[in-house]
């Protein structure tokens, strides 16, 4: 749907429980958490074998496997 997308990117397209009007109006510290958490997902999903991960110029690109 999305293609590669940044870790930064998914982060920010997926629902928070948290008190905020978008994705600007997050606390700084709660940008680091919720990408953490994004991170950790999708490092979980390439391990099983359902996204895939490739680097370019520094930056990691994450996109689902059909």
């Amino acid at each position: 749907k999305y293609g590669k997308s940044t870790v930064r990117t998914v982060t920010k397209q997926l629902h928070w429980d948290i008190r905020s009007k978008n994705w600007d109006d997050f606390p700084k510290a709660q940008k680091w958490f919720a990408a953490g958490e994004t991170h950790a997902h999708l490092e979980h999903l390439r391990a099983l074998g359902e996204a895939a991960m490739e680097e370019k110029d520094g930056i990691l690109y994450y996109s689902m496997i059909k």
